[in-house]
C-alpha cells in the first residue's frame, strides 16, 4: 500500500513539475532591451544544476548541524537525569 502511495506522490510531483516548467523560460540579456531565450521548459533542468547541488549542499549541512544540535542537547539533558 505505501509504494503505492507513493508512487502517486511522484506522479502528481512530476506532472506539476510538468505544468510547472513549461510556463518559464531562462533568458539572458543581449543588448538594450533585448534578451535571449537560453531555454525553455524542462531545458532549464540542465542549465540551473550547478544551483541545485549548491541547495542540496546547503540544506545537507543545515540538516546536519541541526541534528548535531539536538544529539547534544539529548546528551546534556541526560546527563542532568
Amino acid at each position: 500500500m505505501c509504494y503505492v502511495i507513493y508512487i502517486s506522490l511522484i506522479a502528481l510531483f512530476i506532472l506539476y513539475t510538468d505544468y510547472t516548467l513549461g510556463q518559464y523560460a531562462l533568458s539572458t540579456p543581449a543588448g538594450d532591451d533585448q534578451w535571449i531565450s537560453v531555454a525553455l521548459g524542462w531545458e532549464i533542468i540542465p542549465e540551473i544544476w550547478p544551483a541545485f547541488i549548491l541547495v542540496m549542499a546547503a540544506s545537507s549541512a543545515v540538516t546536519l548541524f541541526i541534528n548535531q544540535r539536538i544529539q547534544a542537547q539529548r546528551n546534556t539533558t541526560s546527563n542532568h537525569s
